[in-house]
C-alpha cells in the first residue's frame, strides 16, 4: 500500500439495513463440560501468530479458524461454545500444505453455529481462548464492514488495521493484493498474517474475519495464469474458491457478497460472465448485493484506453461486466 490516501481501508457500512471446501465438513464430537477442554498445569500455551478468521459457507451459521505453522504433535482441535456457556463442543482440524515451505495450514470449519450470537474458543488445551461472532439471522439491525485492497505489510498497513479494527466491523473484504507475495514470496504472506492476527482485533476482543478476492499481486506473473501460480492466496482461500477464483458468498437472505477475477488466473469474459450475470439475476430479491474485484473498470491513475495492442486498464470490464452492473 504506497500511501493511505490511494487505496487505503474504506469503512463500509450498511447503514441502511433494518439492521466446498475440498477436505468436507468438521467432524464433531461428543458436548463435555468447558473444565474438560481447560489447559492443565504444565500445559504450554500455544498460540499461534498467523491466526485468522474466514469463511467459505452462510455466515450466519459457520465459522472458518486458520493459521500457517509446523505440524506439531499436541491436539490441535477447535474447543468452541457460545459465550457465557460451560457447555463445549470439539472440532477435527485438518493440515495441508502451505506451499514452498515446510510449514502446513491448518483448518477447522465450524458448523450449526447460532445466527447473531458470540463464540469462545481454545485450540487444543493450551492455548489463550479467543472470540467471535456469527453474521446475524436477520437484517433487523445496522450491519458495519469494513473494505480495501492493496495493503501489504508495512507500518502504513499496520496504521490501517488499527483503524479498520476501531470500526468493530463483522469482517474485512479485501480487494486483492493483500501481501504483494507476487506468488513468489511466502515469507511476505506470512508477515501478512501476522499482522492480521495482531492488529485486526476489535475493541471488545473479538478476531475479525477476512474475505478476500484476488489480485495480480497474489499471482506469479499477474495476469492470464495458473491456479498453482496463486499458492499462498490459494492455500488459505481454496475453501472460498475450491474450484474458480470467482465465487458468491450469500449471507442469510440479506446480503451477497460477488467476489470477481479481473483477468489473474479466470478470464473476464466467456464463463466468468456467464457465471456472473446469472448469479445477479437470481439475486434480485436481495436488499443488498455487492461486488468485489481488484482492477477497476474506471481507473483513477492508470490509462483506460488501451495502445500496442493492449487493452487500457478496466475495458475488459466495462465492455462484459458494466452492462450487467447497470442491467441489474
Amino acid at each position: 500500500m504506497p500511501t493511505l490516501h490511494r487505496r487505503g481501508f474504506l469503512g463500509a457500512s450498511l447503514g441502511g439495513l433494518a439492521a466446498a471446501l475440498s477436505f468436507g465438513p468438521a467432524v464433531f464430537a461428543e458436548v463435555a463440560g468447558s473444565d474438560t477442554f481447560r489447559a492443565g498445569r504444565n500445559a504450554k500455551p500455544f498460540d499461534p501468530d498467523t491466526l485468522f478468521l474466514s469463511w467459505q459457507r452462510d455466515p450466519t451459521t459457520t465459522m472458518m479458524v486458520q493459521w500457517v505453522g509446523p505440524a506439531i504433535s499436541a491436539d490441535t482441535s477447535i474447543q468452541y461454545a457460545p459465550l457465557e456457556n460451560s457447555v463445549w463442543q470439539i472440532a477435527r482440524t485438518i493440515t495441508k500444505p502451505y506451499p514452498n515451505t515446510e510449514l502446513l495450514v491448518h483448518r477447522c470449519e465450524l458448523t450449526g453455529l447460532v445466527a447473531g450470537s458470540e463464540y469462545q474458543f481454545q485450540i487444543g488445551k493450551a492455548s489463550p481462548t479467543f472470540r467471535f461472532r456469527t453474521m446475524p439471522a436477520k437484517a433487523t439491525n445496522a450491519i458495519q464492514f469494513v473494505s480495501g485492497g492493496d495493503c501489504g505489510i508495512n507500518e502504513h498497513a499496520i496504521g490501517t488495521n488499527i483503524l479498520a479494527a476501531r470500526q468493530e466491523p463483522y469482517f474485512a473484504l479485501i480487494g486483492g493484493d493483500l501481501a504483494y507475495d507476487n506468488g513468489r514470496s511466502p515469507e511476505t504472506f506470512t508477515q501478512f498474517l501476522r499482522n492480521y492476527r495482531a492488529h485486526m482485533v476489535d475493541p471488545v476482543g473479538r478476531l475479525i474475519p477476512m474475505l478476500s478476492c484476488i489480485g495480480n499481486h497474489e499471482v506469479d506473473g499477474a495476469y492470464k495464469m495458473a491456479r498453482s501460480q496463486s499458492p499462498q492466496f490459494l492455500s488459505v482461500f481454496d475453501g472460498l474458491f475450491p474450484e474458480k477464483t470467482f465465487r458468491v458468498l450469500d449471507i442469510g437472505n440479506y446480503l451477497s457478497l460477488v467476489l470477481l477475477d479481473t483477468d489473474h488466473v479466470e478470464p473476464i469474459g466467456g464463463e466468468q460472465t456467464d457465471w456472473l450475470a446469472r448469479t445477479l439475476a437470481d439475486r434480485q430479491e436481495r436488499p443488498h448485493l455487492i461486488v468485489a474485484n481488484h482492477v477497476p473498470a474506471y481507473p483513477s491513475y492508470r490509462a483506460p484506453e488501451g495502445q500496442d495492442g493492449k487493452s487500457g486498464t478496466g475495458e475488459e470490464q466495462r465492455r462484459h461486466w458494466s452492462p450487467l452492473f447497470e442491467k441489474y
